[in-house]
């Protein structure tokens, strides 16, 4: 009896902890989805204060607004309880689409081509032609790729799918997670030519998807023992602030 009570009071325990999560995905989609639509708007309606928040800043390119809309739909719709399957349609023709435009741009920089998709709906006529108008940065591109292939993974019939995405969600991460500090320290250009350049709100936004991911599936792979309702989840979860903060003030 104390058995069964126990493993009830568990079970209750893992669910309340999962719906957590799933608010939890689901705001942080509602917040990519909102400014990427906010900057789409600022280039249809061509207001700087929303494609740079300040003007030495670097913008956010119409492509990487576009693409940011679509994966805030995605974490929604992973949210759902309704529409989480990984085979679900709808996030996989979407997940489609943020990997063609990444890949493509990814293209354009190897290639040197010009593929027509940078200016295809709006023309960047403010930024210098050797900066290449309208088009993503390559760190950019690069965590879209990684954003759109993790969710993609995850409909596979193969194991390992969630520590697979949950990998590729920590590199977002990193890359967007540096980005920031380097707005904390007044860099925006860095010698790895994949954290150049990458616009601050969007640097934001790659943080919250990649967070996202990880805690789309928080009962599995690596985010396991931090998501657990449990005292070591629970004692974890107190010391990511710590953990997270601590490099940067000390710097």
């Amino acid at each position: 009896m104390l058995r069964q009570d126990a493993s009830k009071t568990a079970t209750e325990a893992s669910s309340g902890t999962k719906d957590i999560y799933s608010t939890i995905v689901n705001q942080m989609g509602w917040v990519v989805f909102s400014v990427g639509a906010l900057v789409l708007l600022s280039w249809f309606f061509d207001i700087e204060a929303g494609k740079r928040l300040l003007p030495a800043f670097e913008s956010m390119k119409f492509n990487s607004a576009l693409c940011f809309c679509a994966c805030g739909f995605i974490m929604r719709r992973k949210s759902q309880p309704a529409s989480a399957s990984p085979s679900d349609p709808v996030t996989m023709l979407l997940a489609v689409f943020v990997l063609g435009i990444a890949s493509l741009t990814l293209l354009e920089y190897a290639s040197g081509w010009q593929l027509g998709i940078d200016n295809l709906i709006i023309m960047d006529k403010v930024t210098p032609l050797e900066n290449l108008p309208g088009r993503m940065p390559s760190g950019t591109a690069l965590c879209f790729t990684m954003i759109s292939a993790g969710w993609l993974i995850t409909a596979l019939p193969i194991r390992h799918t969630t520590t697979i995405m949950q990998v590729l969600a920590l590199a977002v991460i990193l890359v967007g997670g540096t980005a920031l500090i380097g707005y904390v320290f007044g860099i925006q250009h860095f010698k790895p030519l994949m954290l150049s350049k990458i616009a601050l709100h969007t640097a934001a936004l790659f943080v919250l998807s990649g967070t996202a991911m990880l805690l789309a599936r928080p009962e599995e792979g690596l985010v396991r023992s931090a998501a657990s309702p449990y005292a070591g989840g629970r004692s974890l979860r107190r010391l990511l602030p710590y953990i997270i903060m601590t490099p940067i003030l000390t710097n």
